[in-house]
């Protein structure tokens, strides 16, 4: 993160090195909550009871969309190569 603010908010070494840490930091919350005998809630944390409840044709498109392309991944990966 000091490396970011050597430089200014216009240019990709700040903003870059920022997603970066935020991601990292992520990473060891989830470690820290596994090491400490608890899983995390990705589902509550992504906010999604709330839009089930607010919003349940964006959370159903959202999930859809989703399947549909983890499905494609996984179909293209598996399919044996005929070349």
């Amino acid at each position: 993160r000091h490396f970011a603010f050597d430089h200014g908010e216009n240019e990709y070494s700040h903003w870059l090195p920022l997603l970066l840490a935020d991601r990292l930091g992520t990473i060891e919350g989830i470690i820290y909550d596994i090491k400490h005998g608890s899983l995390p809630s990705i589902i509550a944390e992504k906010g999604w009871p709330a839009q089930l409840k607010f919003d349940k044709k964006g959370l159903i498109k959202k999930l859809a969309f989703f399947t549909a392309l983890t499905t494609g991944a996984y179909l293209m990966l598996t399919k044996p190569n005929k070349f």
